[in-house]
């Protein structure tokens, strides 16, 4: 007996949405190379079948039914189905690029690219605080052209790591601006880390930029592939037992599917850095942006830094589509009209300046930081909101735990303290992977 879970999932990126023939039917055209990903838990699909289908209500002459039709493109295809996935997947990142020699070929990567636009930095790359002054939020680069403006980076202390997001990047001084500040100004010849940056645009995203994927579905004796794939929620959690690793949840609706001949699932391929948690990094705000009249670029200190306990980011995405009658899809290419962003932080701390905050509507840049282990090149993750709003009363805590709780409910604000014209500048939510 078949079971419904999952034994692995691939991913490969598509050339085209729906990866259409020539007849108008999917066929793989264009589909790259399939890489098993690594998940966090059991995967399960929603039910593969309820095909489209065109319901016959004419006139009966007794009590009996008329079978509906499915849609079938040509003599001997499966009717069109469509299907939704949910995957739990471990955030890790690219390591020392052994085994992905960049995030291109990541699994979870090609699937945050159906919806997140990026600002890739070189693999490994580092840059040298060059001779001068630096401050906590500025500093000369060795090479200017390692950073872009909306860019999120990393300075290490050890095994500990702290996060920032640049707000400028100026190549003729040169000069780098970043906003929340550092606790601590950086040192000449202190290493910088540029990460790779996945972000929702201020203008709601391009479809021409983002790209669709194929799942390829692997049971103990079925398998299925889907084309046209692309997510349509995400959750990125920091909860769970003591290790607080970093677990990304993701919806992904298959415009198309179709069941193949059976195949022994693939083992997984495991990128090289280790399984983000929230353990050697911290919760840092800055001072209020609205507030302090801030014009771009924004250099806003730091201003609180919870103990922060657990969390849980939530992105939704309401999809739009056209009909299209050109192919069997029936669908144009998705686009996300509508996005949401939301935070919920547990904190031990409870400070009145937190219930002030509620009051007064302040809007604070919000970074959440990830473990880096030993500090080197491609390790590390961070999660920022520009202009980060509370959007509920901080002063009723959590009783659901041993002792009380502060529970902080963030909404992405309107930013605007980047000073630049990247995609990526004034974004109201970044991801950034080492």
């Amino acid at each position: 007996m078949a079971t419904k879970l999952i034994g692995s999932v691939e991913v490969a990126t598509e050339a085209s949405y729906g990866s259409i023939g020539t007849t108008g039917v999917p066929d793989g055209t264009g589909v790259g190379a399939y890489v098993s990903m690594e998940l966090a838990d059991l995967a399960q699909i929603a039910p593969i079948g309820d095909a489209i289908q065109i319901d016959k209500t004419g006139p009966r002459c007794g009590r009996y039914f008329m079978p509906p039709e499915p849609l079938v493109p040509g003599a001997g295809v499966e009717p069109v189905k469509r299907a939704t996935v949910t995957l739990d997947a471990w955030i890790r990142p690219i390591g020392d690029g052994t085994n992905f020699a960049t995030y291109a070929g990541m699994p979870l990567y090609r699937l945050l690219r159906t919806r997140l636009e990026t600002l890739e930095a070189a693999v490994n790359l580092s840059d040298a605080v060059a001779a001068g002054v630096p401050t906590t939020t500025t500093w000369k680069p060795t090479t200017a052209a390692s950073f872009s403006d909306g860019m999120l980076v990393r300075r290490a202390s050890g095994s500990l790591a702290s996060y920032s997001a640049v707000t400028h990047s100026d190549a003729a001084t040169p000069l780098i601006t970043v906003s929340p500040a550092f606790a601590s100004a950086p040192t000449v010849a202190e290493l910088v880390y540029p990460m790779t940056t996945l972000f929702v645009p201020r203008c709601g995203g391009d479809p021409d930029t983002l790209e669709t994927v194929s799942l390829r579905l692997t049971g103990d004796t079925w398998r299925a592939v889907a084309y046209g794939c692309y997510l349509t929620g995400l959750t990125i959690t920091g909860t769970g037992d003591d290790s607080r690793g970093w677990r990304c949840s993701m919806t992904v609706q298959c415009d198309w599917v179709e069941y193949v001949a059976t195949a022994t699932p693939p083992v997984y391929v495991q990128a090289d850095g280790q399984v983000v948690h929230s353990l050697g990094a911290g919760v840092v705000q800055s001072v209020d942006y609205q507030q302090s009249a801030v014009t771009a670029p924004a250099a806003l200190a730091r201003e609180y830094t919870p103990c922060e306990d657990q969390w849980t980011l939530t992105l939704a995405w309401t999809m739009g589509q056209a009909g299209c009658g050109l192919s069997w899809l029936g669908l144009s290419k998705p686009e996300a009209v509508n996005t949401e962003t939301t935070i919920e932080l547990t904190t031990g701390d409870y400070e009145d300046a937190y219930a002030d905050d509620y009051a007064t509507g302040a809007a604070r840049n919000l970074v959440i930081g990830g473990s880096a282990y030993d500090g080197s090149a491609g390790e590390g993750a961070v999660i920022f909101i520009g202009a980060a709003l509370l959007a509920s009363d901080p002063v009723k805590p959590d009783v659901g735990q041993d002792y009380l709780r502060t529970m902080l409910d963030y909404r992405a604000g309107r930013y605007g303290g980047d000073d630049g014209v990247t995609r990526a500048a004034n974004s109201s939510f970044r991801l950034g992977l080492g």
